[in-house]
């Protein structure tokens, strides 16, 4: 369901591109316009990480599942992902494939990195928030993103690609490692 997903997303993302959505700010204006491949990523992301978490939890807790699989999974959700905008890159359009790509490593990251610290049914929403807080106080007085803005950065900022690279990294890296159980 997840790969289904990406792919009616990146298809809506790519054919919409300049759809602007109205998200709520803080600074200056009630809302800021921002594009829609900056947001669809997180609808994969939350149906992925909630997709790790389903499974019979009594029988999770008694045995061990190899996360070798969950790891091959999100490396292929990501390659997927990167496959159709970074087609569309090669193509010559506008730049926003960078964008989803590089907003999709991100928010995959940050939703990893919150399912190993918080569990699964809190780090589905941790990519929403963060999002939220970001239009809501992430923009200067100038209307620019702040350094740790990175999903309103514009598509060819290479410090929130680096940014995004160095959070999806530290996501994988999360799977790979034990979880602590909650309340032990």
């Amino acid at each position: 369901m997840t790969s289904t997903l990406m792919i009616g997303l990146l298809i809506a993302s790519m054919a919409a591109e300049d759809t602007k959505l109205p998200m709520p700010s803080l600074v200056g204006e009630s809302t800021i316009p921002v594009p829609l491949p900056f947001l669809t990523p997180l609808a994969v992301v939350s149906a992925a990480v909630a997709g790790l978490e389903r499974g019979d939890r009594r029988l999770g807790s008694t045995s061990s599942r190899l996360r070798g699989v969950d790891l091959a999974f999100l490396v292929g959700l990501f390659l997927v992902g990167a496959l159709v905008p970074g087609i569309t890159e090669v193509l010559g359009d506008s730049g926003m494939g960078g964008a989803f790509v590089r907003n999709l490593a991100g928010y995959l990251g940050l939703g990893l990195i919150a399912r190993h610290y918080l569990g699964g049914p809190v780090a589905t929403v941790v990519p929403v928030v963060f999002v939220l807080f970001c239009t809501a106080v992430g923009l200067d007085a100038s209307r620019r993103p702040r350094p740790w803005a990175w999903p309103l950065a514009p598509a060819d900022d290479l410090g929130a690609a680096a940014v995004c690279v160095v959070l999806g990294v530290a996501g994988l890296y999360a799977v790979t490692r034990p979880r602590a159980t909650v309340g032990a």
